[in-house]
């Protein structure tokens, strides 16, 4: 067992296989926020039919920071608005 954890190729192949299993959770996390956002927008979003397509458009064409750009100046401080 020792011998095999001395293995450059062993622990190479396990930092590889932490690493993918860190992408894949982080690509699944940003879908599922770039999800949420894209349906706050079609769903949620109040105010004129042309802002809401700008902001649909917005999200869709530049995927994760579209969403981000969506969640900083519209859903957090609306967010913020109702609790206060």
């Amino acid at each position: 067992m020792l011998a095999a954890a001395a293995d450059p190729d062993f622990v190479a192949t396990c930092f590889m296989a932490v690493l993918g299993l860190l992408g894949a959770a982080l690509g699944i996390l940003a879908a599922v926020f770039w999800l949420g956002m894209t349906i706050n927008v079609l769903f949620r979003e109040a105010g004129p039919l042309r802002e809401r397509i700008g902001w649909v458009l917005a999200v869709i064409a530049v995927p994760i920071l579209g969403a981000a750009v969506y969640y900083f100046a519209r859903f957090r401080p609306r967010a913020k608005r109702r609790k206060a």
